[in-house]
C-alpha cells in the first residue's frame, strides 16, 4: 500500500531494515526534522499565564499519557522534595490513573495538567520548566525531548539508543542527561 515508509532517526532505520524486503527497500530516512520550538515569551510570563509558582522548581514533560512514558515514574519522583513541581502538557488514556497517584501520594497540588497544546504553543510550556524529563521507555525519534533540548531546556532522559542519538551534537557528545 505504502511507497514510502520515513523514519527520522538512524536507529529506527536499522530497526526497520530487518524488516522482509518489500517493506524495507521503501525506507526512507528523514534526519531529525522538527520545528524550532523556541518562543519570546519570558519564564515569569510563562509561569504567569499558565498560573504555575514563581518560586519552585518547574520539572515537566510533554507527551502523550500512556503507560509506555512512564509518567508515573515523575510523579512518585516529586514525593521526595517539597520545592519540586510538575507540569504535563498531553491527553491520552492513563490521565485518570496519574492523577490518582498524585491524589494517593498527596502531590496532587504540585502536579499541574496542562493538556494537549497546540505546536505553536509548546515553546510558551517549555520556557515555563527548569527541567524537562523525558521518562518513556520506548521512542521512534522522542520529539518532545529534541524540542525541548533545542529551545536550551535541560533535559533528563532514559539511555534509550534513538536518544543517544537525537540528543547528540554532530560529534556525538550528548546535549541531554541520558540514564
Amino acid at each position: 500500500v505504502y511507497t514510502h515508509i520515513v523514519v527520522n532517526s538512524h536507529d529506527t532505520h536499522q530497526e526497520y531494515a530487518r524488516l522482509p524486503h518489500r517493506y524495507a527497500h521503501r525506507l526512507v530516512h528523514i534526519d531529525h526534522g522538527f520545528a524550532d520550538k523556541t518562543t519570546v515569551m519570558s519564564q515569569q510570563d510563562a509561569r504567569t499565564y499558565f498560573n504555575l509558582p514563581m518560586d519552585k522548581t518547574i520539572i515537566g514533560c510533554v507527551a502523550r499519557l500512556h503507560p509506555l512514558k512512564r509518567i508515573d515514574t515523575l510523579i512518585r519522583m516529586i514525593v521526595f522534595e517539597k520545592n519540586w513541581h510538575l507540569v504535563l502538557v498531553g491527553q491520552g488514556p492513563e490521565k485518570d490513573a496519574l492523577e490518582a497517584l498524585a491524589h494517593k501520594l498527596d502531590v496532587s497540588s504540585r502536579v499541574h495538567f496542562l493538556g494537549e497544546k497546540a505546536p505553536e504553543e509548546i515553546g510558551n510550556t517549555l520556557v515555563a520548566m527548569d527541567i524537562f524529563a523525558f521518562p518513556s521507555e520506548a521512542e521512534t525519534f522522542g520529539l518532545a525531548a529534541v524540542e525541548a533540548a533545542q529551545a536550551g531546556i535541560p533535559v533528563v532522559a532514559y539511555a534509550l539508543p534513538v536518544l543517544q542519538e537525537v540528543l547528540s551534537d554532530q560529534e556525538g557528545m550528548p546535549c541531554a542527561e541520558l540514564i
